[in-house]
């Protein structure tokens, strides 16, 4: 995921939930999720450390993003399958080889 593009899509309440975590001089992680506000794209990031809600395929942005915040600047990706799965209490998850596009 490209971290400009990202940054672009933050509202001024996003911007400045990052901003203070910034100026706490601490790393934190949160999660991020895209939503649609008039049409336009917008990237809501988790007030707490707790991943955002997860959706079945049928769901709209089923993805979710990792985002490491350092008083330094951003570095964002999206989740991966095995995160997802620990997240929904699988217990020993193995990725299916060959299915899963990089």
């Amino acid at each position: 995921m490209q971290r400009k593009r990202f940054e672009s899509e933050l509202s001024g309440i996003q911007r400045k939930r990052v901003e203070k975590l910034q100026a706490s001089g601490s790393v934190a992680c949160r999660t991020a999720y895209r939503r649609t506000r008039n049409g336009v794209p917008a990237r809501e990031i988790r007030a707490d450390d707790v991943a955002g809600c997860l959706r079945t395929t049928g769901g709209e942005s089923a993805k979710q993003a990792v985002v490491h915040i350092t008083p330094d600047g951003l570095r964002v990706r999206w989740m991966t399958p095995l995160e997802y799965a620990c997240l929904m209490g699988a217990d020993n998850y193995t990725l299916p080889i060959g299915r899963i596009k990089p």
